[in-house]
């Protein structure tokens, strides 16, 4: 999920998240959430960290 810069610290992203948890079908599923900088946002939305994956990477130039 993205929020567009100008758009942020309105509650747009805790609305949308509450709305995506609370869909029928999505509240029964186990989830898998990938983030790189927003820990604290998801963090506030009731996810927590259950374990920090390391994966090999390239850097290609094509």
């Amino acid at each position: 999920m993205i929020i567009r810069e100008r758009f942020r610290g309105q509650g747009l992203g805790k609305w949308l998240m509450q709305c995506i948890c609370n869909h029928p079908e999505i509240k029964s599923l186990r989830q898998l959430l990938w983030t790189g900088d927003a820990d604290n946002f998801y963090r506030k939305s009731g996810f927590e960290k259950m374990t920090t994956l390391k994966f090999m990477t390239r850097n290609w130039i094509m």
